[in-house]
């Protein structure tokens, strides 16, 4: 970070776009890892995903500093993505139901119908900037992404898996209830 602050900023484009080809090299292997079913290989690029996403925003900042440029004006909806990412293309979104239990428990059941166990499955619960989010994957059939209201606990949610039913079922406490 000191080393780069003492770039000029024609040399911290050259590295952000540098870092921004890479991460978008990345974030292509990560979407045919997955829908490969290639999980161990696609945690793997998408931790090196995330860390060249801090690394471009650090980047980013120092060009800031180096160059400020007026704010862009306020964009009246999110433009979605040219093409959606390879993950979105090769899976389907898993049917779910969302309720709350007795004004104390979040409770969000999602259908995996082809499912035989829980062996597969990758639930990751967490903040995404400032929106607490759930994300499931299932390599080469699944892909949910929520997001959980702000007062839900994410770091000790009751997970469970019915074979029987072929559903998985996560309920999360909210805070202070």
């Amino acid at each position: 970070h000191l080393l780069m602050s003492h770039h000029s900023a024609s040399k911290l484009r050259q590295i952000l776009a540098e870092q921004r080809k890479k991460a978008s090299e990345v974030q292509a292997l990560k979407d045919q890892y997955l829908c490969a079913g290639r999980i161990g290989k696609h945690t793997k690029a998408k931790q090196e995903l995330r860390g060249l996403r801090e690394s471009v925003a650090e980047v980013e900042a120092l060009l800031e500093e180096a160059e400020p440029r007026p704010a862009p004006p306020p964009k009246s909806r999110p433009v979605p993505p040219a093409i959606p990412p390879a993950e979105e293309v090769c899976l389907q979104e898993p049917g779910h139901e969302i309720s709350i239990l007795a004004g104390t428990f979040y409770k969000v059941v999602i259908a995996l119908p082809t499912l035989d166990s829980a062996e597969d499955l990758d639930l990751e619960m967490g903040e995404d900037g400032t929106v607490k989010c759930l994300e499931l994957s299932v390599p080469s059939r699944y892909h949910l992404r929520l997001e959980l209201p702000s007062d839900v606990d994410t770091e000790s949610p009751t997970v469970t898996f019915s074979k029987q039913k072929r559903r998985l079922v996560v309920k999360l406490a909210f805070i202070g209830k």
